[in-house]
């Protein structure tokens, strides 16, 4: 479904027409593929599935920019329809039209129109301090920390009352977690060491991950994904069970991240997570994070190593990483 958007004057005088796709559509599918593909393979296959195939409970915005009917720009939004939490990517303008203000014109027409949909808030990654990042900037994209990583919010107070205490229960993960679990590992509250898998360390992206750890859960007989959800859709902790190829996958691997809040009710996420019969699984935790230390034992894992001074944080802190392990 197409939906124009408006005509906007550009710095070189040109009227950009800006229209809004919304996946899945036939029509515009090989032209956005033929757009964005300097995104490389795997995204260009993402972006190809979005365009061809309707996700349950996910909608796929294409907000495009045209001169004379050809794009000259896009941005594309993931978004969870239920709850409103996005994510703006594949920000990208031709080559032969920059420096005409087809960006800024697309940013304004994005986040305006997010927001009248009743969006809630949006994540993307960029270069930290980079001239992207201070476009965002002005769009009300706060950053977080140093690490690149941005969020929009509809209200000052909005990931307050996401993440604030209430009751839990465990799912298994779904189409409209992309975006949910792109917030949740986007977070500054929490563990350093997020994930060893993806090699998630401090706030971080999930959007690419996502569609990994899906094909993986998919592909690979017992591995897992499940959510730590509250009743209204948020997500707020996550595990992961896979093989380890550094082992030769002979050693399964258990990450996990838990908003800080919400340690006293993760027990039931691990306890969802069903170990391999007669596998070795490993869990990691930093030393910074005594709650996921204390978790972790609790589900009958026993610490057989801690490397010294094996990461350093956001603060320039050394920390040790702790190595825990079970056999069912």
């Amino acid at each position: 479904m197409v939906t124009e958007m408006e005509m906007v004057a550009i710095k070189s005088g040109e009227q950009l027409q800006i229209i809004r796709v919304a996946a899945p559509d036939a029509q515009w599918k090989e032209p956005i593929v033929e757009a964005l593909q300097h995104k490389g393979e795997s995204w260009v296959d993402t972006i190809r599935m979005t365009l061809e195939q309707s996700l349950e409970g996910v909608q796929c915005y294409y907000y495009l920019g045209l001169l004379d009917g050809e794009i000259v720009g896009n941005i594309t939004t993931v978004e969870a329809i239920e709850m409103g939490v996005g994510i703006l990517g594949h920000v990208f303008t031709s080559p032969t039209h920059r420096r005409k203000g087809i960006c800024m014109a697309l940013m304004e027409t994005v986040t305006r129109d997010f927001a009248a949909r009743g969006g809630e808030a949006m994540t993307l990654g960029t270069g930290y301090d980079s001239p992207a990042y201070h476009i965002y900037h002005r769009f009300g994209f706060a950053g977080i920390g140093a690490s690149g990583r941005m969020i929009w919010e509809a209200r000052p107070d909005f990931l307050d009352g996401y993440f604030a205490a209430d009751s839990t229960d465990v799912a298994d993960i779904s189409w409209p977690d992309w975006s949910r679990l792109d917030l949740l590992y986007t977070i500054p509250e929490g563990s350093f060491l997020r994930g060893i898998y993806f090699g998630h360390y401090g706030p971080c992206e999930y959007e690419d991950n996502f569609l990994r750890l899906s094909k993986l859960t998919t592909d690979t007989e017992s591995a897992q994904s499940k959510v730590l959800i509250k009743p209204g859709g948020e997500v707020v902790g996550h595990a992961m069970l896979v093989p380890d190829p550094r082992w030769h996958n002979d050693v399964w691997l258990l990450d996990l991240f838990v908003h800080p809040d919400f340690y006293p009710a993760a027990g039931e996420l691990l306890a969802a997570i069903e170990l391999p019969p007669g596998r070795k699984v490993q869990a990691y935790a930093d030393s910074q994070s005594p709650q996921k230390i204390q978790l972790v034992e609790a589900a009958g894992f026993h610490q057989e190593a801690a490397l010294r001074n094996q990461i350093i944080n956001a603060e320039g802190q050394h920390l040790d990483v702790h190595v825990f392990a079970v056999t069912k």
